[in-house]
């Protein structure tokens, strides 16, 4: 047994007064809404314009891995709390990709980018060299995914993606809500 000193608790006083802050709601304001739901030449309209950007996507997702790609080999350069700027950056990047994944039938790198982001989330504050091969091995997926060309959720290949890179979070940092 240890002889620490007992950490005294802090006792945090409730607000006396509660403001109630109400969001402005622009978005309602831009959505033309008919009496059966969205219009659907308005929905048909967008998603062709989704569709027309798909070959872009591509493009566009290819150069966010390259400077993913880029911060990855500085940040394993790093010895701990000097990559937490750079993993803040390839945060920005990676969420980008997750966000854009889906749109354009590429289901697994939205999943990829998901586990990658709550890798980061969870070491941000604690980065050591031993998170670097778990943040190398999640942009190789990701790498893999666009070079392979793998749309959807990847099949049989994504699942086993996915379960390996469960298992190299949970390995190297126990385990995290990856929802």
């Amino acid at each position: 047994m240890d002889n620490q000193e007992p950490v005294a608790a802090t006792i945090i006083k409730p607000p006396t007064k509660v403001e109630v802050i109400h969001p402005p709601t622009n978005l309602r304001d831009k959505v033309r809404i008919s009496a059966d739901g969205v219009n659907p030449e308005l929905l048909e309209k967008a998603e062709q314009i989704i569709a027309n950007l798909a070959p872009s996507y591509l493009e566009w997702v290819e150069d966010d891995l390259r400077r993913a790609q880029a911060l990855l080999e500085q940040i394993e350069n790093c010895t701990g709390d000097d990559a937490k700027p750079l993993l803040a950056d390839l945060f920005t990047i990676v969420h980008d990709i997750k966000g854009q994944g889906g749109s354009f039938n590429y289901m697994l790198m939205t999943a990829v980018g998901k586990y990658l982001c709550r890798f980061i989330e969870a070491v941000q504050n604690a980065p050591r060299p031993s998170h670097w091969p778990v943040l190398r091995v999640h942009v190789d997926a990701l790498r893999l995914i666009i070079g392979d060309r793998m749309e959807g959720d990847g099949g049989v290949t994504g699942d086993r993606i996915l379960r390996g890179l469960a298992a190299t979070i949970t390995k190297t940092i126990g385990q995290i809500d990856l929802s």
